[in-house]
């Protein structure tokens, strides 16, 4: 890898019937950039990132739920999702089509030239700001094309201006753990523990000491998405790690107890919009720039 340079490398074209295209470049701390259309059928399931999740609805209307409410973006729109903040997607009204970037915190920080402690917090899952918008695409675009200084700059503007504009002071999350009962903590970490294991809610119950009902509800109180739910989230993540390794997607598959690629597959790319092939390859091509 050459972690100081911004030449994106990125993924072969998109198995047949995938609409989405990513790419991650290297200098900007292996950022994920995805141009994606969706059509009715095609949806997010609820999950979350560790990354923010930024972009411009450019066609169609995105719909999706967040922090308790149902949002609508619609062409022109800005969509931003706080890290660790489970979310879904969907089309309303036929298709959307957007273009994403997943900046990790640091970068971000960086890019707003944020200082001390705390991270910048979006109150707004949806921002209409037209201005800024089309320095999004821009930025979004100038990447695309590969021009190491035109890109990197213009998306830290762009991320600059957001943060300047939309965010709240930075902020100090509060550890998950903090006022957490004990066997909801023994509970997740089981579920960490044991990710390629079959997990039955019986067992989750005995480990809580609540009746399953009483746990799946304090479950996704406390750690925003039930159970279940949480348990494929980081299925998926430690599948983004292997798969970046170059692992072979059957064996991953197998390893984080999904019944089959095909399995992984449908619960990757309904967790981040590429299939594991193509999310592989754009791994692949930035360790090694010459492949595919």
């Amino acid at each position: 890898m050459n972690p100081g340079g911004a030449t994106p490398e990125h993924a072969n074209p998109p198995e047949r019937g995938v609409t989405a295209h990513l790419r991650i470049f290297p200098g900007l701390d292996h950022l994920e950039w995805l141009h994606a259309r969706f059509v009715d059928g095609q949806r997010y399931a609820r999950h979350c990132h560790a990354t923010y999740a930024i972009g411009v609805v450019e066609s169609g209307i995105e719909g999706f739920h967040y922090r308790g409410a149902r949002h609508a973006a619609g062409a022109g729109r800005i969509v931003v999702i706080n890290p660790q903040e489970p979310h879904d997607g969907f089309p309303v009204g036929g298709h959307f089509r957007y273009r994403m970037i997943y900046p990790t915190v640091d970068l971000l920080r960086r890019a707003a030239g944020t200082t001390g402690p705390g991270t910048p917090h979006f109150p707004s899952g949806v921002i209409h700001d037209p201005g800024l918008a089309r320095a999004l695409v821009r930025a979004h675009e100038r990447l695309e094309q590969g021009t190491t200084l035109e890109g990197e700059s213009a998306f830290y503007t762009a991320v600059q201006q957001l943060v300047q504009r939309h965010a709240h002071s930075p902020r100090t999350s509060p550890s998950r753990g903090n006022g957490v009962p004990a066997g909801l903590r023994q509970t997740r970490d089981y579920l960490e523990a044991n990710l390629g294991e079959g997990v039955s809610l019986g067992e989750l119950s005995r480990i809580a000491g609540l009746p399953p009902h009483t746990l799946c509800r304090a479950f996704r109180q406390t750690y925003g998405l039930p159970p279940h739910a949480y348990q494929v989230n980081r299925r998926v993540e430690q599948a983004r790690a292997r798969l970046a390794s170059q692992e072979p997607i059957a064996a991953v598959a197998l390893a984080l107890g999904f019944t089959d690629q095909a399995h992984l597959n449908r619960c990757f790319r309904a967790r981040t919009g590429v299939t594991p092939g193509q999310y592989q390859r754009a791994c692949k091509n930035v360790q090694d720039p010459g492949a595919g």
